[in-house]
């Protein structure tokens, strides 16, 4: 057994080098491009801040820059939507063009500011989304602080498909690298509803969804 064993060893070299060349190749003909980056800020200032129908009005919030850096992004939107009755729902998307990207979620930055969450699941995406991938999922999420409520909405973007974890992103990069696809940047969306009733919250929160689709499905898409 002994004299295979440098053998073994030159073959393991060998097999981590060519993977290691493959890898390195797929990168640099398959990484983020120019057009990549300068698209997400293109993309989140046009997001609206006014939507007719439903009826939505939202005034954009300034985000510190620290925060947004410890959130994972590069880039972040975070605005205060009212619908016709004056109820609130906030949205925040932080995107990033980078392979190693991630994002804090809610799941993990509410309860450090002392929200607890009582119910937390994951769910189909409301029906009918044009060009929503059929099996999708979402986090929900109810939690609570004192005497307010609040309703969690949130989803992240690889490009065109919606991944659940970042274990889930690994496996779609994978996949694109046996598939020859170019790398592709990210991005979260969060939808925050405070909320005395749960169908209300429910209810604002999937009609502004419904009425931002377009814009929040193509923040990280990789084509023009």
């Amino acid at each position: 057994m002994k004299k295979h064993v440098p053998i073994l060893i030159v073959v393991t070299l060998v097999v981590a080098a060519a993977a290691t060349y493959v890898v390195g190749a797929w990168r640099d003909t398959h990484r983020l491009t120019p057009d990549d980056m300068t698209r997400i800020p293109e993309r989140l200032a046009s997001v609206p801040l006014k939507l007719d129908e439903p009826r939505f009005g939202g005034t954009q919030v300034k985000l510190d820059p620290e925060i947004i850096r410890k959130s994972g992004a590069d880039h972040c939107l975070a605005v205060e939507y009212r619908n016709d009755t004056g109820r609130l729902v906030r949205l925040h998307i932080g995107a990033a063009a980078r392979t190693d990207a991630w994002f804090h979620p809610p799941a993990v930055c509410l309860p450090a500011h002392g929200w607890r969450a009582t119910r937390e699941s994951l769910v189909p995406f409301w029906s009918g989304l044009p060009g929503a991938e059929p099996d999708a999922l979402m986090h929900r999420l109810i939690l609570s602080k004192a005497d307010t409520r609040m309703l969690v909405y949130y989803w992240v973007h690889y490009g065109e498909s919606v991944v659940t974890s970042r274990a889930h992103r690994r496996r779609v990069r994978f996949a694109d690298l046996l598939e020859g696809r170019r790398d592709r940047p990210a991005h979260i969306v969060i939808f925050y509803a405070p909320m005395d009733d749960e169908d209300d919250g429910e209810a604002r929160i999937e009609s502004l969804a419904r009425g931002l689709w377009p814009y929040l499905a193509a923040v990280s898409r990789t084509e023009a």
